[in-house]
Order: C-alpha cells, then structure tokens, then sequence
C-alpha cells in the first residue's frame, strides 16, 4: 500500500464516493467499482472492503466483499453462513466485476464483520488466535448483545496476545437482530 499522505487522500476519496452512491442508492457493487477506478487514478492502492447496506425494518443486507475477510452470519439455528459474494480487493485490477449479494437476519440472527487482525493476533510464541478461537468465543458468547459480544471478542484476543506486540488493529463489528 502506499504510504503517508497519498493514501489518506485515496482512502477519503473511496469514502466520498461510497457514501455519494449510498445517498443515491446505488448498489453497493458498483459502489466498490466506482471506488476502484478511484483507487487506481495514479496511486498504488490495494485494499479490502466489505460494504453492507441494512434495511434495518426487513432486516435484509446487501453487501459486497472486495477482498475482505468473510463476515459471519449466525442463524438463531446454530448454522453459521459467510457473506463471500463480491470479488477481489481493490486496486488488483483496474476494472473488476464486483457481484452484489443479499442476506436476510431472521429475528435471533446477528452477523459479524471483523478485520484480519482478529484472526491473525499472535501470542509471543506466534501462534494466530485464528478462525477457531474466533468460533468458539462467539459461539460460547451468543446470547450477549452486540456490544458485549464485541468487547469478549476484543478482550479474547488480547488475552490470547498476552505481552506479544499487536502487528495489526482489531477491527469488529456486530450486529444482532432482536428476536420478536
């Protein structure tokens, strides 16, 4: 990626163009397309993005996944799905067809985004947390909210750190719909 100054620039520009498509209500793919040729506009960019739109009445999502790690949906049922549908990150190619894909959350369903630096923390030994820990924290944390869920999540990782240096943020989102 590029350093410093330029790519602040290009990471504001994808961002302005991101939230003008989602005022428009443009589909989120060509809303990764769009940031795309922004990306590639004479900077060196690679980058990985999930953007997700939330009816939050119908609970229905629409997303894309640019390169980025697989969110996980939990169904109230015990299944757990990955939102995989969109393409590779941005910035690889100078034109890439981006699919969109849609995810309905069923009353007692709760998805979960997260960056690589969830999976990928380290102890001082260098073993990762990895996508198991990850599982099993969530799984044996569902009945929480979202925000305390996040904060296990967040407070897992760091104990599996312990006094390692952290190589990368740790970035989680949640969100849960309520059952009725």
């Amino acid at each position: 990626s590029r350093p410093g100054l330029a790519r602040h620039l290009t990471e504001a520009g994808a961002e302005v163009e991101l939230r003008r498509l989602a005022e428009r209500k443009r589909w989120v793919n060509r809303a990764i397309t769009a940031c795309t040729r922004c990306a590639v506009l004479g900077c060196t960019v690679i980058a990985t993005l999930f953007v997700g739109v939330l009816d939050p009445a119908a609970g229905r999502i629409s997303y894309c996944n640019a390169g980025h790690e697989y969110p996980m949906l939990f169904r109230s049922d015990g299944r757990v799905e990955r939102l995989s549908v969109g393409g590779i990150a941005l910035g690889v190619l100078d034109s890439f067809p981006y699919e969109e894909g849609s995810v309905t959350l069923d009353p007692g369903d709760f998805l979960v985004i997260y960056s690589d630096g969830i999976p990928d923390a380290t102890d001082e030994l260098g073993t990762f947390f990895g996508e198991e820990r990850l599982l099993e924290c969530i799984r044996t944390n569902a009945t929480l909210g979202a925000e305390a869920l996040t904060q296990r999540i967040v407070d897992s990782v760091c104990a599996h750190e312990r006094e390692a240096a952290r190589a990368d943020d740790l970035t989680i989102v949640v969100v849960k719909r309520l059952p009725k």
